[in-house]
């Protein structure tokens, strides 16, 4: 089974990518690979974080759901 990806290592990669791009000794090659590496760390942050928000979005509608009940 495949490790569950965490958010603050996926971030944590994207910004060790982003920072390498801003070297201007990296090669064409280098650059390509290091946009390919950030462009999967990103997806994998935006991923995470669409689930969060699904989470809390439900999490939301519950607590409406009480509060209307209590009313």
């Amino acid at each position: 089974m495949a490790k569950k990806k965490n958010f603050e290592e996926s971030y944590s990669k994207l910004e060790a990518a982003a920072a390498a791009l801003k070297n201007e000794s990296v090669s064409l090659e280098d650059s390509i690979k290091l946009y390919e590496e950030a462009s999967k760390h990103y997806g994998e942050c935006r991923a995470i974080l669409d689930e969060a928000k699904q989470r809390l979005a439900v999490l939301d509608k519950d607590t409406d759901e009480i509060k209307e009940l209590e009313q």
